[in-house]
């Protein structure tokens, strides 16, 4: 199409000779708007690229790729040339696991599509939700909500954007201790009509009924572990990103409430542990179950799970959470679990 204009308008320029002037100036536009456009579309075939390769584009491609993006020109009036650059960018940041980085580029993303015209509104959801799990990542909860509280300007209510921004909401509500405020957020979604993302609101219920046990906060009804089990059957199958959090919150349940079956639960837990968590995005998940699975060898004594523990709770404490794709997070982060667990287990051993 832009080329077919650009020939009409230099057809317009050679052919009338009293308006020399004025097709002289259009044809100029016309190459002003034909380079924005073929920038336009060099981005987008690197964004998608990216986008469909889903996480799995080799690093070295994806370095390669941004070091591409780094060297064209940016044309200031072109939004998606801005959004896809720095879409592109987000994208390597997560991958690298560097949220500084990834919290950098959407605030510097939103800026500059601040001052301009037309700007879709899918590019400041991904910009500001991006920005909100990045920060949630870093512990910046309050920041990490108020990058939520933007994004809702964006989103339709009911659709899948909406629940997914739930569940991000309620997770940094986990992770910032403000329980009551999670279930809420919890409440709200229950008639989530979208299976993968209701599956994951049942993982969360999962958790927040472990810390009723614990005395955490109230709950206004009861918590069937086997109807739970039934609900995330599906999501039981991604065995190393959502199955993590369901088997996790199922074995604390069991310590809270039945020993027992926690005992008869370990050896199955552990040899899918040794079998499935294998990669490094699953060795902080790894760590953790290994501490659970010692809990009957140190006889629910949290001095001596300490002492038995020790090496993977040292790893828990020197190597950050990362934050996946697919729902791939800690509900709760393994060292605040680990804490809440200890001070249990010395309650009941005074």
């Amino acid at each position: 199409m832009a080329c077919e204009l650009s020939s009409s308008l230099h057809y317009c320029y050679s052919y009338y000779k009293p308006n020399q002037k004025n097709a002289s100036f259009y044809a100029d536009e016309v190459e002003k708007y034909i380079h924005i456009y073929s920038q336009e579309k060099k981005f987008e075939r690197f964004r998608y690229q990216v986008t469909l390769a889903k996480g799995k584009l080799p690093i070295e491609d994806f370095k390669n790729i941004v070091s591409i993006i780094n060297t064209l020109d940016v044309p200031p009036t072109s939004p998606k040339c801005i959004a896809s650059k720095y879409m592109i960018q987000v994208l390597y940041g997560h991958r690298i696991k560097d949220y500084k980085m990834v919290a950098q580029m959407c605030t510097m993303a939103i800026d500059k599509l601040n001052a301009q015209k037309g700007v879709y509104r899918s590019f400041y959801h991904f910009f500001w939700i991006s920005r909100g799990v990045a920060q949630l990542a870093l512990g910046e909860h309050k920041n990490a909500d108020r990058a939520f509280t933007a994004t809702e300007a964006y989103v339709h209510k009911r659709t899948a954007n909406d629940f997914i921004l739930k569940f991000y909401k309620a997770v940094n509500a986990l992770h910032s201790a403000d329980y009551q405020k999670a279930y809420n957020i919890l409440a709200s979604a229950k008639r989530c009509q979208f299976e993968n993302i209701r599956q994951q609101f049942a993982i969360i219920e999962a958790y927040l009924y472990f810390l009723s046990r614990f005395n955490y906060l109230s709950l206004p009804k009861p918590f069937r572990l086997g109807k739970y089990l039934n609900e995330t059957i599906k999501a039981q199958s991604d065995k190393q990103g959502s199955n993590i959090a369901i088997l996790i919150a199922e074995l604390l349940i069991y310590l809270s409430k039945d020993r027992a079956k926690f005992i008869d639960r370990i050896e199955a837990v552990a040899n899918y542990s040794y079998r499935y968590l294998k990669d490094r995005e699953t060795r902080r998940a790894k760590q953790f179950i290994q501490i659970l699975c010692k809990i009957p060898r140190a006889n629910f004594n949290p001095i001596a799970l300490r002492r038995t523990a020790k090496r993977q709770i040292q790893y828990l404490e020197n190597n950050p959470m990362w934050m996946g794709n697919n729902f791939a997070v800690e509900v709760i982060p393994f060292e605040k679990l680990l804490s809440m667990i200890m001070e249990q287990l010395q309650q009941k051993a005074a």
